[in-house]
């Protein structure tokens, strides 16, 4: 299957279909190497892949899932520590806010298939969903709260 967004490898974006004429697109976080931490091309390819599935009228539902058995870890300290900086870094908070609005107005319901944990920015993307389907062990981690820290994208959601 070929990935609607060739120029963005951190995320895969598929469409589905059966020969019910049921189609679906999936959204997938594509970093397991880093346990899909978010970084800046994750974040642009989560809002464009989001969108070009929305746009598309045949889309029935979205899901969006974790590469390699994992959601997501959170933001990828290491990458944002890098020397010298990643391009993307200076505009991060700008994308990760697109990120958000774009899972924010999709019109066409999405599914979280959260698979062992969905950590700080990715609980965030988990909890945005309008459904999440959890594994038996699967859990969210907001670790902002428990330094007493605000996580806006994370309580906005709830």
């Amino acid at each position: 299957m070929k990935n609607l967004l060739p120029d963005n490898d951190d995320v895969l974006v598929l469409k589905h279909s059966d020969e019910g004429g049921s189609c679906w697109g999936e959204v997938v976080l594509n970093r397991p190497e880093r346990k899909n931490a978010i970084v800046g091309p994750l974040g642009r390819g989560l809002a464009d892949g989001i969108r070009l599935l929305d746009d598309d009228e045949d889309v029935q539902a979205i899901v969006l899932s974790g590469a390699g058995g994992s959601f997501c870890s959170g933001l990828d300290l290491a990458a944002f520590n890098d020397s010298p900086e990643p391009e993307w870094l200076a505009d991060f908070s700008t994308i990760w806010r697109d990120a958000h609005r774009a899972l924010f107005e999709c019109a066409t319901p999405i599914i979280g298939a959260m698979e062992r944990y969905a950590i700080n920015g990715g609980a965030a993307l988990a909890i945005a969903c309008d459904y999440l389907v959890a594994g038996e062990k699967a859990f969210l981690q907001v670790g902002e709260v428990q330094i007493g820290m605000a996580a806006p994208y994370n309580l906005s959601l709830i």
